[in-house]
């Protein structure tokens, strides 16, 4: 839950933001959200052995894996179960094609992400590996 605190912070349970440093409300809010988002798959996702998860950061505007092996396969396997990810960086911007090129994925992250809906990206990710 988001709630605006009277000493000019808003406060997203785990992380406090202050007003003053934010253009307006609903950035607040989708930062927020994202958090908590990103958050969520950390903890649904961090023990498979085959994903890098990111690490925790404030605003989050990608969730983005580091797929160690079958990146591509992921990625259909996750498109096949209506998950909406995409490869943001299929090469680096000189043009070549390095290791991470071909293992990052990202998640859907949004603030009108329902929690069914990122449950069923969570057991997309897991389902793809039999996990």
């Amino acid at each position: 839950p988001v709630r605006y605190a009277d000493n000019g912070y808003l406060d997203g349970g785990e992380k406090r933001y202050p007003l003053d440093t934010l253009p307006n409300a609903r950035a607040a809010h989708r930062a927020i959200t994202e958090s908590a988002t990103a958050r969520q798959y950390t903890a649904a996702l961090g023990d498979l052995p085959w994903v890098a998860v990111p690490p925790d950061y404030t605003f989050p505007s990608n969730y983005v894996l580091r797929v160690k092996d079958g990146r591509d396969k992921l990625f259909a396997d996750l498109r096949a179960r209506g998950v909406e990810c995409m490869v943001h960086w299929p090469a680096s911007w000189d043009g070549v094609v390095t290791d991470l090129n071909r293992e990052v994925l990202s998640l859907p992250l949004f603030p009108e992400l329902s929690e069914e809906e990122i449950e069923h990206v969570i057991a997309a990710v897991r389902a793809a590996r039999g996990a």
